[in-house]
């Protein structure tokens, strides 16, 4: 039981090698739309390699509070603090015209891939075209992101794993969200492991939490 835990799962990833409209041309028809309007909606980009302590809680503050308005779980701030303390997390935002975060990327990066960790949004009331917004922004950082990441010699962007179970709606709803940027999904397998007695113990809660998870019943029935 303390044993290392697999997962085989599905994720979804896009070939940075290829040309800049050879990707865009994948994308679904609205979310090209969607990110033309917001082109012309004069947004600022911005991607943080080496993030500071500073610009970490900031990003940190806002996942939280936007995490806390969706209903979904906190960021895990000391594994993303110590992330970016080794230099392997990227931080990227879409601003608007006052500076003012629209949407955040968190990315870990490896030098051939970098992986969406962390999305966060700015909350939104029930105003249809403030949400409309938000969306517009959030693939406008999408494509942005692409961009970047392609023009510093990045192969792969991943974006950080399909949902297999079919009955579940809300994320499906992702799924499709997420292959609406083209792509190809492909499997993966996950590793985690621990050299401490307390992750050795983190790792036996995690085990009994996802007994019935369907990438690690998966992994089980692959390794017999």
């Amino acid at each position: 039981p303390l044993k290392p835990i697999t997962l085989h799962s599905r994720t979804l990833v896009i070939d940075l090698e290829k040309e800049p409209d050879d990707i865009f041309i994948t994308f679904h028809r609205q979310n090209k739309q969607k990110i033309k309007r917001a082109q012309r909606e004069g947004y600022q980009h911005e991607v943080l390699n080496s993030p500071t302590p500073s610009e970490i809680s900031a990003f940190i503050d806002f996942f939280q509070a936007f995490a806390l308005w969706k209903g979904i779980a906190l960021l895990p701030e000391n594994r993303f603090k110590k992330s970016a303390e080794a230099g392997v997390i990227s931080i990227t935002w879409i601003r608007d015209e006052n500076q003012n975060a629209l949407c955040g990327h968190a990315y870990l990066h490896d030098g051939n891939s970098v992986s969406m960790i962390h999305s966060a949004s700015h909350r939104v009331g029930k105003d249809s075209s403030q949400r409309n917004r938000i969306g517009r922004a959030n693939r406008l950082l999408h494509w942005e992101n692409i961009l970047y990441y392609r023009h510093i010699g990045v192969k792969w962007y991943d974006f950080s794993g399909i949902f297999i179970d079919p009955l579940k709606e809300q994320e499906q709803n992702i799924n499709e969200f997420k292959r609406s940027f083209g792509g190809q999904e492909v499997d993966e397998v996950r590793v985690f492991k621990s050299h401490s007695l307390k992750g050795k113990i983190f790792l036996l809660y995690v085990r009994w939490k996802w007994r019935n998870k369907i990438e690690y019943l998966r992994a089980l029935k692959t390794a017999r």
